[in-house]
């Protein structure tokens, strides 16, 4: 399959050694801070994953029901959903 690929586009294909080779020349940057990125990026991720957390354990402790749904659901509907979501321990 390879052979018809390369003779359809007539490229050369760097074989997997040169690939790799040069693959890890590249990713072997003595001067690049790996492990500053690696950190930065996991906690970043964190930061974001537990902000989007308290912001939506905020929005689903509102007791007003949202404009979108004043006319599709009652009241009491909304609180019994909003009890049954947060029935596992998490009060707001």
């Amino acid at each position: 399959m390879i052979r018809s690929i390369e003779a359809v586009y007539n490229r050369n294909i760097p074989t997997d050694e040169k690939y790799f080779k040069n693959l890890a020349q590249f990713l072997d940057h003595p001067g690049f801070p790996w492990k500053t990125l690696i950190i930065g990026f996991g906690v970043s991720q964190f930061l974001l994953e537990t902000w989007l957390s308290v912001r939506q354990h905020h929005k689903l402790c509102e007791d007003k029901v949202p404009k979108a749904l004043e006319g599709v659901v009652s009241k009491e509907d909304y609180d019994k959903a909003q009890v049954s979501q947060y029935s596992a321990g998490k009060p707001c």
